[in-house]
């Protein structure tokens, strides 16, 4: 697995738990709770429990469930550790696809709009039509 994120903080913000930050010359925000639940999802897709992970990765239990739903921030290198435990790309965690994709939370966005009634999705739908003219 290559390490291709490289990273320095820009601006840290307390509140909600996002960071800005410079990735390959561009600026991304980083937002815990979003990385977390893709933690847990990739978790989860490989039938590994907590246990096995925080076990293997040299976590409390009660830190990768906090870092799961967001309230804990994982440093870089313990996420390095993490994308070899569930073998998955730094970039799938971070940005909700591999650094070479275009599809920056496709799959976020996706599961999000799934969960939405129809009347939500045609407003989700106008939105980010009136939002991409621009």
């Amino acid at each position: 697995m290559g390490h291709v994120v490289s990273v320095g903080i820009v601006e840290k913000r307390r509140y909600p738990k996002t960071y800005k930050i410079q990735i390959q010359g561009g600026e991304k925000m980083l937002d815990y709770k979003i990385i977390g639940e893709r933690i847990k999802r990739a978790r989860l897709e490989r039938g590994l429990s907590q246990v096995q992970v925080a076990n293997k990765i040299g976590f409390s239990v009660a830190f990768l469930s906090r870092v799961e739903k967001g309230t804990a921030n994982i440093s870089l290198k313990r996420l390095n550790q993490l994308c070899d435990i569930l073998e998955i790309e730094e970039g799938i965690l971070l940005n909700g696809t591999s650094l070479t994709s275009n599809y920056y939370l496709s799959s976020d966005f996706k599961e999000v709009f799934d969960k939405c009634n129809e009347k939500q999705k045609k407003l989700i739908y106008k939105i980010a039509k009136i939002i991409s003219k621009n």
